[in-house]
């Protein structure tokens, strides 16, 4: 959480609009778009390992399911944006 936080503090002054939770579920991409609904945020932020061909097609992408699930706009942070911060 500790780092959730810091991160989040990085991309903006008003640590209010910034919120970090933990949750379990059986379906982290149904879970994750839920948990946005539920608590009516404006955007989902994550972090992608930005696999490409056979990689992705075996692990899949988390962050692609909470895409195409999500009715709000989610924004996909790669790992070389994160070292650039």
């Amino acid at each position: 959480m500790a780092y959730l936080k810091r991160l989040a503090g990085q991309f903006g002054d008003d640590s209010r609009q910034w919120s970090c939770a933990v949750s379990v579920s059986g379906s982290l991409p149904d879970e994750i778009v839920g948990f946005a609904l539920r608590e009516s945020v404006d955007l989902i932020a994550m972090y992608t390992h930005d696999r490409k061909g056979l990689a992705k097609l075996v692990k899949g992408s988390v962050a692609d399911k909470v895409q195409k699930k999500a009715s709000i706009d989610v924004k996909l942070f790669r790992p070389r944006e994160l070292v650039a911060r």
